[in-house]
């Protein structure tokens, strides 16, 4: 519970509103689906996530996302304004080169684009996005053979979350030296890897032990 609360005061100081959508829906569907324990304690950890994090809402400064709608109800959220048009213009670049895309292209076009769903379907077009959309499902599919792992666990929430934050953000695109959800399959192959370890190593000894009583 501590380590969630920590995760949860960290995403809400990310002040970003589609992490928040995503980290809720991710851990709703990792609750119900992929914990072992019956609907009452079920129902009990949801009353707890919500107890939480309406005490962190209340503490944090979250004004600007109410204000924020408001605005983008009126038309004059000029920063919502600037990333209509960046989709825009990706969607019309996209229409010209629909297969492959237009490539990283920056000397021809703006990349600063707040959705990395445009981003990839401008510059690598449908190709593009079946890779990354079949790498995506891979990694969901991947982590929830191994839930029971402990990063496997973590990578499973993120991947849940990542097409919710790539309507807004970068999940592959991001200016780190590895992208994050690769340094997280990794770990979780590691992880399986030492777990298969010690499993061949338990039933290896349990054979012996019964071969010198035979």
């Amino acid at each position: 519970v501590l380590l969630f609360v920590l995760l949860l005061l960290l995403v809400f100081s990310t002040q970003s509103r589609t992490v928040l959508i995503a980290l809720a829906a991710s851990l709703i569907i990792f609750i119900l689906f992929y914990t072992k324990v019956n609907l009452f304690y079920k129902a009990f950890i949801f009353l707890i996530i919500f107890a939480i994090s309406s005490i962190l809402f209340m503490y944090l400064k979250l004004d600007y996302i109410i204000i924020g709608f408001q605005l983008a109800l009126e038309g004059k959220n000029n920063s919502l304004n600037v990333r209509f048009e960046n989709v825009i213009r990706a969607y019309e670049f996209f229409q010209q080169y629909p297969i492959i895309g237009i490539g990283p292209a920056k000397t021809i076009t703006s990349t600063n684009i707040d959705s990395e769903i445009a981003l990839i379907m401008q510059r690598y077009g449908i190709i593009g996005m079946l890779v990354f959309g079949y790498f995506t499902a891979y990694l969901l599919n991947y982590s929830r053979q191994n839930i029971d792992i402990t990063n496997a666990k973590i990578l499973f929430v993120f991947m849940v979350m990542v097409p919710f934050i790539m309507l807004t953000n970068n999940v592959y695109s991001g200016y780190q030296i590895m992208s994050i959800p690769v340094l997280m399959y990794l770990l979780v192959i590691v992880e399986v890897s030492v777990y298969k370890t010690k499993v061949h190593t338990i039933l290896s000894s349990k054979t012996g032990n019964r071969n010198v009583i035979c």
